[in-house]
């Protein structure tokens, strides 16, 4: 697919889905060896990346549906940069974990694909 032929409305609320489905992962296993299994909710600052993939989410879907922003905020500019706060955010545990399991590979690819959504749809306001 050519990100090309997608409208700017249609990766802000891209991104935005792809921040709905990365709050869902972090209710999935993330890490896990034999019985103990750990979800994204088990760790300590969880709470934190659900409040940023909201903000970030909620912010381009406004703009994307033109719901006027308050403080005149660049959303494109703002989402992007939470978003790839909550990529960030993934390949920390990544990176720091061991046992690795389906859901933190799911949270990767979400975040992945919000990023780059988020950042096409951001380089097309700066044009």
């Amino acid at each position: 697919m050519d990100l090309r032929q997608l409208t700017r409305e249609n990766k802000m609320l891209g991104a935005a889905g792809a921040m709905v489905l990365f709050i869902i992962t972090l209710f999935l296993k993330w890490y896990g060896e034999g019985p103990f299994d750990v979800s994204g909710t088990d760790i300590d600052s969880w709470w934190l990346a659900l409040i940023i993939a909201i903000v970030g989410g909620g912010v381009l879907a406004a703009d994307a549906l033109n719901v006027e922003i308050p403080g005149g905020l660049k959303a494109t500019a703002v989402g992007t940069y939470l978003i790839s706060l909550t990529l960030f955010y993934v390949v920390i545990f990544i990176v720091s974990g061991s046992g690795l399991s389906y859901g933190i590979f799911l949270a990767l690819i979400f975040t992945l694909i919000g990023t780059g959504l988020a950042l096409s749809a951001w380089r097309e306001d700066r044009r």
